[in-house]
Order: structure tokens, then sequence, then C-alpha cells
């Protein structure tokens, strides 16, 4: 299986699976990016397609988040976007992109970190300290389900983005 630019399938009223519906630069950045992102896991044994629209991942990474942030992007791309959506994302673009952009530099030095430590693990397991991993991992994704606390680290910040957009979207379309 390859990396796929269709990671879910269209849900109603949305596109085919064959092209996005609404073309925009920094959702198509943001597409690329994390599609990237999960060649570089799958390059390095750390990441693999279960579906063709659902990673798997080794135990302790955050894979159900990638799988859910691709997923989220996949159906932004799909939307057809009124006119409330659109201003909602001309007033929110510039701080996704920003975001996203962080996001995917982030995730990528964070699996190759894994891959490192996950590599020297029987000979040093102290080579990396599983103390950066975990605040790596913080940054990314916020702190870990269960503690309560609201902050989704820069995954959370696109996905508030995705999902208000999303949501705004698929509202309009149903009151049209």
């Amino acid at each position: 299986r390859g990396v796929r630019g269709d990671i879910v399938p269209p849900v109603a009223g949305a596109s085919t699976p064959d092209a996005p519906t609404w073309q925009n630069a920094a959702l198509e950045r943001a597409m690329a990016g994390m599609l990237g992102v999960a060649q570089l896991g799958i390059q390095h044994g750390l990441l693999s397609w279960r579906e063709p629209w659902l990673l798997g991942w080794r135990q302790g990474l955050p894979g159900a988040q990638l799988s859910g942030l691709l997923a989220m992007l996949d159906q932004a791309r799909r939307m057809r976007p009124g006119e409330a959506a659109e201003r909602f994302w001309v007033g929110q673009e510039e701080e996704f992109d920003r975001a996203a952009t962080l996001l995917v530099q982030g995730l990528s030095g964070y699996l190759l970190a894994e891959r490192l430590a996950l590599t020297l693990w029987r000979v040093d397991p102290q080579a990396v300290p599983e103390r950066g991993l975990r605040e790596a991992r913080f940054m990314l994704f916020g702190p870990p389900p269960g503690t309560g606390a609201k902050d989704g680290g820069l995954c959370g910040r696109v996905l508030g983005i995705l999902e208000e957009f999303i949501w705004q979207s698929a509202t309009e379309q149903q009151l049209a």
C-alpha cells in the first residue's frame, strides 16, 4: 500500500475521492506535509497503513492522533464551504498554516527521535532520554488523555480550526 491522497471515504454531500472540492493552498500544504510525516514513519518502521484510511503504529506512538488529523484534513478539503465557513477560514487561515507547518516539522523530528531511541535502546537505553520524547509529545499533542487538561498542543490547535470549519460548512450545507 502506498501513501494515498484520499484518506477517508467521502461522506454524504462531499466530493468524490478523486479530487478535493475546495481548493485551498493552506489545506493542501498541510495534507502534503502530513502525508510526508506518515511516509517518514513508514520508512522508519514506526507506522504502516492498516487500511487505506487508517494508520497502524508502534505502541506508544500517537498514531490515533495522526490518523484522525489526516481524516480531518481530507474531510476539510472535500467540503463545500458557504459564506460563513469561508469567513471563518479567512480569519483562521494564517494561524492554521503556521500551526500546521510547525506540527509537520515537529512530528518529523519527533518520529526520527523515536526511531533513534528504538535503535539505540539495546546499546544504551538512555541515549535518547524518555524525558525529551515526553516533552516533544506534550508540545505536539498536549498532556496525555485522562488528565483533564484542555491543551491539545499544536495538533489541538490545528484540529480546533479544522473542526470549526467543517462544522460551519456542514451546517450551511444542511440549511441550503
